[in-house]
């Protein structure tokens, strides 16, 4: 995997593994990896809200490589029309 730290323990291994996981269908959610054993220390189940989980059934879509290139452009468009808005 990485070059980690030889202080790095195992379940701190196990939860980074896991939240970088690149398949959105086995990857750790918040929920899970706030009550993970490396966390757990830290987890208030009364104090931690949940949401519904993200939709990403983009990922499924079979779009053309214009398409995806038009989308990705709108979005940074977008964004950095937001930004000059909020420097002027």
């Amino acid at each position: 995997m990485f070059g980690l730290s030889s202080s790095a323990c195992c379940p701190a291994i196990d939860l980074m593994e896991r939240m970088l996981d690149l398949d959105p269908d086995t990857r750790i959610t918040a929920e899970q990896a706030l009550s993970h054993e490396y966390l757990r220390q830290y987890a208030d189940p009364s104090d931690e809200p949940t949401a519904e989980p993200l939709d990403q059934s983009y990922e499924e879509k079979e779009y053309d490589v214009p398409h995806w290139k038009s989308t990705a452009t709108f979005i940074v468009d977008s964004n950095n029309n937001d930004k000059i808005c909020l420097l002027i």
